[in-house]
């Protein structure tokens, strides 16, 4: 059955069938831009539909005909720009920002935990003890996510999916390990980290994205 989607703005109600359930829900005009993008068709109450008739946005309907384009273009105009590569890297690597990692446990429940990290192009790099919780469960399934972000006006994150590689061998971790270190303790402890980082049980893990989001100035 096709959904539809009925509307009367003049009160700011919708009614929506959805198999078979009818909500009713009082929203901001941009919610009604978000059911646009679904591709739901939309059957209006009356013209009065498309007139201007709310405060919080005014102009945005003006005539049956380009409602949906005014909708679409407002909502465009208000998404968050996305960073480029070069500002996505950027970003990553600005100051000691860390990240931090979700994986999954064995019962299927989520796990997050704060990381220390660096690139090596596009490839994330850190390390982790063989005996945490996200080193068992990325040996176990090396599908990932990690999220870093900025917390402070106007805002940033970038997400990155993809698989990990766990490589256990303290020569390849060692220069990793001081080079993360040196980010996040200062080069004057670069060493000492370094050495306490990648002794035996310590895992080099290298994770390569599949897909990677990143945007910019949230708030403005």
């Amino acid at each position: 059955m096709t959904k539809h989607v009925s509307i009367s703005l003049a009160r700011f109600s919708w009614k929506m069938p959805m198999n078979g359930v009818i909500s009713r829900i009082s929203e901001r005009c941009l919610s009604y831009a978000q059911v646009l993008r679904q591709g739901v068709p939309i059957v209006h109450t009356s013209r009065r539909a498309c007139e201007p008739r709310s405060r919080r946005c005014p102009g945005l309907f003006n005539g049956l005909g380009n409602c949906r384009e005014q909708i679409l273009a407002r909502e465009e105009s208000t998404t968050m720009q996305r960073m480029t590569d070069a500002e996505r890297r950027t970003f990553l690597l600005y100051g000691t920002r860390t990240g931090k990692l979700a994986t999954v446990r064995a019962d299927g429940r989520p796990h997050i935990a704060p990381i220390w990290f660096l690139l090596d192009d596009d490839t994330v790099v850190f390390s982790t003890w063989h005996e945490t919780v996200k080193a068992r469960n990325m040996r176990r399934d090396p599908r990932v996510s990690l999220a870093v972000d900025e917390e402070a006006p106007p805002f940033a994150f970038a997400l990155i999916e993809g698989a990990v590689e766990l490589i256990d061998d303290p020569g390849t971790l060692r220069p990793w390990a001081t080079r993360i270190a040196a980010r996040y303790m200062g080069e004057d402890q670069a060493g000492a980290y370094g050495a306490r980082n990648s002794v035996h049980g310590e895992l080099l893990v290298r994770l390569s994205p599949t897909r990677i989001i990143a945007h910019k100035a949230i708030a403005e």
